[in-house]
């Protein structure tokens, strides 16, 4: 099954982690995970298949560095460790995924 073909379902395995508030902008606009990965540069759904592909620890770990980059949310920089912990735990398992 491809990616597009969840897109046509009406979903992803992504949508809870994509969906996720991070908190808000200086603007005080709410921030999801999906539009920092975006305004980041990333593509969102490649980032979110690419961390769940690896062992926990390394998507914390890479996700921490994203973040940390990520200056539009002020609460994201002061410690991230507890905003890494609870997005990566919405992360499904490799194994949960048919497409990759």
């Amino acid at each position: 099954m491809s990616r597009m073909d969840h897109f046509r379902q009406g979903g992803t395995p992504f949508d809870g982690f994509l969906y996720a508030d991070l908190g808000q902008d200086r603007a005080g606009n709410t921030v999801s995970v999906l539009s920092a990965l975006a305004r980041l540069g990333h593509d969102p759904w490649d980032e979110a298949a690419d961390l769940s592909a690896l062992p926990r620890a390394g998507a914390r770990a890479r996700l921490a560095e994203m973040l940390a980059r990520f200056r539009d949310v002020p609460d994201c920089g002061s410690d991230p460790t507890p905003t890494v912990e609870r997005l990566v735990a919405l992360l499904p398992n490799a194994s949960q995924l048919r497409f990759r």
